[in-house]
């Protein structure tokens, strides 16, 4: 069910230029499920070959975002 729900985000919050355009929501039954679906997302996304398609960076550099998420991953 995570493949689905992944290109279903994608189709509404990404632009044909592979930019954040929105914002998404996923409701999920409990914490377990919500860690698994997130990292599910994540490793979709980082088979892709956009691996920043759902950061809306409104500014912030990338390498700022690639330090910060190597700090908390």
């Amino acid at each position: 069910m995570a493949k689905p729900a992944y290109n279903t985000l994608k189709k509404h919050i990404v632009d044909d230029n592979e930019q954040a355009i929105g914002q998404g929501l996923v409701f999920v039954t409990d914490r377990k499920q919500a860690r698994l679906r997130a990292l599910d997302f994540v490793n979709f996304t980082l088979r892709e070959d956009n691996e920043m398609q759902f950061v809306g960076t409104n500014g912030v550099s990338k390498s700022t975002i690639k330090s910060f998420s190597e700090t908390v991953l």
